[in-house]
């Protein structure tokens, strides 16, 4: 076998390579964000980053998301009797932050 068919044939292979990694990538990764997905009650730590997580769910198409939940973002869980989504604030309401934690 010559040189140059040693570098198509290398040349071939990259092509395969990247036509089914071009096809992999895009099968597996979300085609539309959801548009309005709402908080749940399902809040973690963490274990690799260690950083507080919220559980965000688009109630139409069932898709869940894992946001940072910041301490000046954070929404105030609902009773535990009520689990399930955080409804959004009323619009007109004022906006108040929870209280510091005593300690």
């Amino acid at each position: 076998m010559d040189a140059s068919a040693i570098v198509v044939l290398i040349l071939g292979v990259l092509v395969v390579v990247a036509l089914a990694t071009a096809l992999a990538w895009d099968r597996y990764r979300p085609r539309v964000r959801p548009l309005h997905p709402l908080p749940t009650t399902e809040v973690f730590i963490d274990p690799i980053t260690h950083r507080r997580m919220r559980v965000w769910v688009d109630p139409a198409s069932g898709a869940r998301e894992y946001r940072e939940e910041l301490e000046t973002t954070a929404t105030p869980l609902p009773p535990l009797e009520r689990p399930g989504l955080v409804l959004p604030p009323d619009v007109d309401a004022p906006r108040r932050l929870p209280p510091p934690p005593e300690g």
